[in-house]
């Protein structure tokens, strides 16, 4: 009896002592294990923020880049601003100075139509005047046969002194014609000249009658 029962105490023993052996093996086993995966965390961790810090890196640069970017677009559109102000303004005072020269132009054109049409009656008062002046002449020479004419009427018969002093009469009316004429100077329809026509184209004294002066003396004032 005593003999079973110091074998069960050494086979307790050696159960306790194998027991102690495993768990000091698996103590050793699970202290291994957590130190590999310590080990394995810190190298994952490390690696991590390694990746973590590449990617702030890449960011902080792409932030840098875009802003620099935007600086310049800033940058361009601020003087794109102002050169389209500048030529809206210089746009505007092309505008106005065009304006203004047109209106100095205008002003001219009228000036010159004004001095061109001064200067066609300055032109006309002179060329009015020049005939005036030869149909006076005219008129002084062809009045003088009349008077020469006067003369020799006195040998003619009484029928021939009728006939001398309608043509007479004539003439006369004919020579207030011409005051009338020389009154009007320009504004006249018909120079001097034209009415010595009228006269010669009627057939001298025979058809130049006071009806006829009357006629056209009222064509005149007309």
């Amino acid at each position: 009896m005593h003999d079973e029962v110091n074998q069960l105490l050494e086979v307790i023993c050696e159960l306790k002592l194998q027991q102690y052996k495993h768990e000091r093996e698996c103590n050793k086993n699970v202290g291994q294990t957590c130190s590999l995966a310590e080990e394995s965390f810190k190298i994952k961790l490390e690696q991590e923020r390694n990746q973590w810090t590449e990617a702030e890196s890449r960011w902080i640069s792409l932030s840098e880049k875009l802003r620099a970017e935007v600086e310049a677009n800033s940058c361009e559109l601020d003087a794109e601003r102002n050169c389209s102000k500048e030529l809206k303004d210089a746009l505007q005072i092309a505008i106005k100075d065009r304006a203004r020269i047109l209106e100095q132009y205008a002003d001219l054109e009228e000036k010159h139509v004004k001095l061109l049409e001064r200067h066609r009656t300055i032109h006309d008062g002179i060329d009015d005047k020049n005939a005036t002046s030869e149909a006076g002449d005219q008129f002084q020479i062809k009045t003088r046969q009349p008077i020469k004419l006067s003369s020799s009427l006195t040998k003619l018969t009484n029928l021939e002194l009728t006939e001398e002093k309608k043509m007479l009469m004539n003439t006369s009316n004919f020579y207030k014609l011409c005051q009338v004429e020389n009154s009007k100077e320009s504004s006249s329809t018909l120079s001097t000249t034209d009415l010595w026509a009228v006269y010669f184209w009627m057939g001298g004294s025979e058809n130049f009658t006071g009806g006829r002066i009357d006629g056209i003396l009222s064509y005149m004032s007309a």
